[in-house]
């Protein structure tokens, strides 16, 4: 026995609005080479009449970390807030592509971060004089810190202190810079 109750244009049809709602779903963050990490920040509303709970955010990888502000995290209809994504830069090149899971009480989100690491601009100096820095360098391992090689290699460093100096010098030692 087949009911018939008549058709609908699919503009009829209810729309289903989502109960959380995302400032945008993927994003994309442009870094260049040498620099520690990555950050993206992901905005959300409670657009639900009833509270959503925010039990857990996980990533696709280990290099990449997801805060929230609370575990769990309970947004009150209208309520809005932040979670921040943070990726680990050392040793990645080119583009990365990561996957951020919000398990919340309405169900699983699946963000999405792309991260273009870009190359870092030539350096300054003309190879030939690179290579007589370098020679220098070799014979005086304090050159680096001496006259117009201090301007790359020491300046960018002053003023920093225990993981913010280690960072700066991880990065310059690999064609970064120190900020």
């Amino acid at each position: 026995m087949l009911l018939c109750l008549g058709s609908f244009p699919l503009s009829a049809q209810p729309v289903v609005q989502p109960l959380l709602a995302w400032d945008a779903v993927a994003k994309e963050v442009t870094v260049v080479r040498g620099q520690a990490n990555a950050v993206a920040t992901f905005s959300v509303t409670n657009k639900a009449k009833h509270d959503i709970v925010i039990q857990n955010v996980s990533t696709s990888c280990g290099c990449s970390v997801a805060s929230l502000p609370a575990k769990p995290w309970k947004l009150a209809p209208g309520d809005h807030g932040e979670i921040t994504v943070t990726t680990d830069l050392r040793g990645k090149r080119g583009v990365l592509a990561k996957s951020v899971f919000v398990i919340a009480s309405t169900g699983l989100n699946v963000l999405s971060l792309k991260v273009l690491i870009k190359e870092p601009a030539t350096l300054p100096v003309a190879n030939g004089e690179r290579a007589k820095n370098q020679e220098q360098a070799r014979l005086d391992r304090q050159a680096v810190f001496k006259g117009d090689c201090a301007k790359c290699h020491a300046e960018p460093t002053r003023g920093k202190l225990g993981k913010e100096l280690f960072d700066g010098l991880w990065n310059l030692s690999r064609g970064g810079t120190a900020g």
